[in-house]
């Protein structure tokens, strides 16, 4: 291999990387050492982890061929692969592959040992469950449904993921970029400030929120391809804000070098609607019953009342509904590719957010209860703990932890959940990033979920989530439905006298209708005069404009 690298074989394998080299050839080649004997506690996983984790500029090739013969050795190699524990990426081919293979293996006597470590492989390939069958395209426009597989063994991950690359030290060396100037990045710089992190920012908006915090303000499309290269080349670190970017442009970042955490293809799952529930299915998460439709022609697939969401764009409530009748769809039904879903019968929203970082550490915060106003589609206000059940608290909190350790997500993960008038929990949906629901934690918990993304982003020890109080809420601070021009706080002075309130405003100098403005959260000793303060600060609290209605 060039400039000195060495691969270790401690097994019966060999591992095939593609490399580039200055003169931007690619090239297939086998590794220098032939497999010598066989140790039972040394065998191929080891090989194929120093190629993913150790060698990070490297990209492990295999074409998932199927062989005409029956060599144990390539076969257990590609079973590994076809059970998804192997990382791999198009790109060799079935001879290229099968030539190099076969020059690893040109020792007399080497095909019993082979025999032997297959039969050591047996459990893993027993623990893989069962799969929907996938055409896996890690650049193309379905690499994200690589995510949908289950993996066995859990270091063997995707490139970028098992081992981060060595970052600077904390402080103003490290370049942190994050994609989105919204609030919620804004709330991210606030938390990087406390550690000197000079944090550089993408944001379409020349108004976005965080542009005055920053050490560098780009404005740009972030679905842009070309865009997100060019703001992330020389940057260490990548996160985003908001999930709707693009992976297409994360992924060449990632190619470059730079560390992009949430994955690019975990990005793409979550933005896709339909596929996010095609992955709780294959990881035996409960959800709504679903079917996957291309246009308001079908949106009687499963009956009605049905819950519509569009597959990709919607968000802070946007792109989803409930139709109750065949007239309503026609009225006003998204004519689009959407996720149809049977309505549930919902006693209570539910949020929990799970933090996981490179090393595989996960850290889960208290389940919350999240009341929306319905007029909206948007939380009014939320209260933690929730008031549910001890056994309903732990369900909850381990469903959560399910979906992050069934994607290897690394980042921060809010997961919705519903709980019906039955006492069943379903999961409704996720979100890739610092979210809503935890925006109590700053003040309510040892580590709140800015310094958590923060932690997990850049590979340290994740933060205590315990909360500091018995009680704490979040009230969200909308614009008036008649709202419009710079933006008048009605009651926040009145507020802010009282005991444990404090106020997040988010540097937005217009308000609109229904745009959140900022947010109010309150502790207190428990969970019912907490919620009286809501209630009454509710009603108190408005976000008005300088222009008349």
């Amino acid at each position: 291999m060039e400039n000195g690298a060495k691969l270790r074989h401690h097994g019966s394998v060999c591992a095939f990387v593609e490399m580039k080299n200055d003169g931007g050839h690619h090239r297939v080649e086998q590794a220098r050492h032939k497999p010598g004997q066989v140790k039972r506690n040394q065998n191929r996983e080891h090989v194929v982890h120093e190629a993913v984790c150790r060698l990070p500029e490297l990209q492990v090739v295999v074409a998932q061929p199927k062989a005409e013969d029956h060599n144990p050795q390539r076969d257990g190699f590609l079973h590994l692969v076809d059970d998804n524990v192997i990382p791999f990426r198009s790109g060799a081919g079935r001879p290229a592959f099968e030539e190099a293979f076969e020059h690893g293996v040109d020792q007399p006597g080497q095909e019993n040992a082979a025999n032997e470590e297959a039969q050591g492989l047996r459990p893993f390939h027993e623990r893989v469950a069962q799969k929907h069958r996938v055409v896996p395209k890690f650049h193309g426009p379905n690499f994200a449904q690589n995510v949908l597989v289950p993996h066995a063994i859990g270091y063997l991950c995707r490139m970028n993921q098992g081992s981060s690359p060595k970052l600077p030290p904390l402080g103003p060396a490290l370049r942190l970029g994050v994609l989105g100037g919204g609030q919620l990045g804004r709330m991210m710089v606030q938390e990087a400030m406390n550690w000197d992190v000079r944090v550089e920012v993408m944001d379409p908006s020349a108004e976005a929120s965080c542009r005055h915090l920053t050490h560098r303000f780009v404005q740009g499309d972030l679905q842009d391809a070309e865009a997100v290269v060019a703001f992330g080349q020389g940057l260490d670190v990548v996160t985003v804000e908001i999930e709707h970017v693009s992976t297409e442009g994360l992924q060449r970042l990632a190619d470059q070098g730079v560390q992009v955490i949430p994955l690019p293809q975990h990005l793409a799952l979550i933005q896709d609607k339909g596929l996010q529930k095609q992955a709780f299915e294959a990881w035996g998460v409960p959800s709504a019953p679903y079917v996957v439709v291309e246009s308001l022609a079908q949106v009687d697939a499963i009956g009605f009342p049905v819950v519509q969401k569009l597959r990709k764009g919607g968000y802070d409530g946007k792109g989803v509904q409930i139709l109750q009748s065949p007239q309503e769809a026609q009225d006003r039904g998204f004519n689009a590719p959407c996720v149809l879903e049977k309505a549930v019968d919902i006693d209570k929203e539910l949020s929990v957010i799970v933090a996981r970082n490179a090393q595989g550490e996960t850290a889960v915060y208290p389940v919350v209860e999240a009341v929306f106003n319905p007029e909206v589609n948007l939380v009014d206000h939320l209260m933690a703990p929730a008031s549910i059940s001890p056994a309903l608290e732990e369900a909850a909190r381990a469903m959560a932890l399910k979906v992050v350790t069934s994607m290897q997500f690394v980042g921060l993960l809010a997961v919705e959940l519903f709980l019906d008038r039955e006492g069943a929990l379903w999961v409704n949906e996720v979100a890739p990033r610092t979210h809503n629901s935890g925006h109590h934690t700053i003040e309510g918990n040892v580590c709140s979920q800015f310094e958590q993304h923060l932690r997990a982003v850049i590979g340290l020890p994740l933060g205590d989530t315990a909360p500091l109080h018995p009680a704490a809420a979040m009230l969200n601070l909308i614009g008036e439905p008649d709202a419009s021009g710079t933006p008048n706080y009605e009651g926040l002075v009145e507020a802010l006298e009282l005991p444990n309130v404090h106020a997040h405003l988010y540097g937005k100098s217009t308000v609109k209708p229904h745009r959140k403005m900022g947010h109010i959260t309150i502790t207190g000793p428990d969970v019912h005069s907490v919620q009286q303060s809501v209630l009454k600060l509710r009603e108190t609290l408005k976000v008005r404009g300088s222009n008349p209605a």
